[in-house]
């Protein structure tokens, strides 16, 4: 992880940032050479200890009292249109790609969910990593933990709304040499009122102490 942390510094689609260039900014400010004095026992800022205290700071976060956390604890009940929510989520085998307590991919895998033809695809994902045309337009499985409140959806944030995502899945699912197997011909109805109570269930996800916890809120 404290390799992980220093890469998004650095690629030029993401912070575009040279990590002398960052050394160089903290180490002007009081504010952060005093702090790494308290953590690490003096002023000297690098590249080893900003990526210690970003990993650990990162290792820190962890969203585990949600509704749906409350109620595998026994402590609060789903309503029913929760429960009607949950059951559509297992019956669609949503769990193939999000399951687990993280509502994550398992096997932490790149996957094309097929939001583009072949010809459509702007983005190629991770073959523009590895440089294998199998890669084409697969990306990350994200957690669907506070997915509520992380709109916009998709790798490239074409879909506003938890709808328009279940919309996607239903009916607008399109094929490509590296569509995810699973998907391949995948499409299913859905009425309004169990599109809504899918949703309601993904609502159970949201970790409110998580999201208003002060130790994540702006240090300045």
């Amino acid at each position: 992880m404290e390799h992980l942390t220093l890469l998004p510094i650095q690629n030029e689609i993401e912070m575009d940032e040279s990590l002398e260039s960052v050394i160089s900014k903290l180490s002007a400010k009081p504010h952060y050479t005093k702090q790494f004095s308290k953590v690490f026992g003096d002023t000297l800022i690098n590249e080893k200890k900003i990526g210690e205290a970003l990993a650990l700071f990162l290792s820190s976060m962890i969203s585990n009292n949600s509704k749906y956390d409350q109620h595998n604890r026994g402590e609060v009940e789903l309503t029913f249109n929760e429960e009607r929510g949950e059951e559509i989520y297992l019956g669609l085998l949503c769990t193939n790609c999000h399951g687990g307590f993280n509502f994550d991919d398992q096997g932490n895998r790149f996957l094309n969910n097929g939001l583009d033809t072949e010809q459509e695809m702007t983005d190629f994902g991770r073959e523009l990593v590895t440089n294998n045309r199998n890669d084409r337009g697969q990306f990350k499985v994200p957690s669907l933990r506070n997915i509520a409140v992380s709109a916009p959806y998709m790798h490239d944030g074409r879909f506003s709304t938890l709808e328009e995502v279940i919309d996607h899945y239903a009916s607008g699912v399109k094929n490509s040499a590296s569509l995810d197997g699973f998907l391949r011909g995948f499409e299913f109805e859905i009425s309004d009122q169990d599109k809504s109570n899918l949703i309601e269930f993904m609502n159970t996800l949201t970790d409110e102490s998580f999201l208003e916890d002060p130790a994540f809120s702006d240090p300045f």
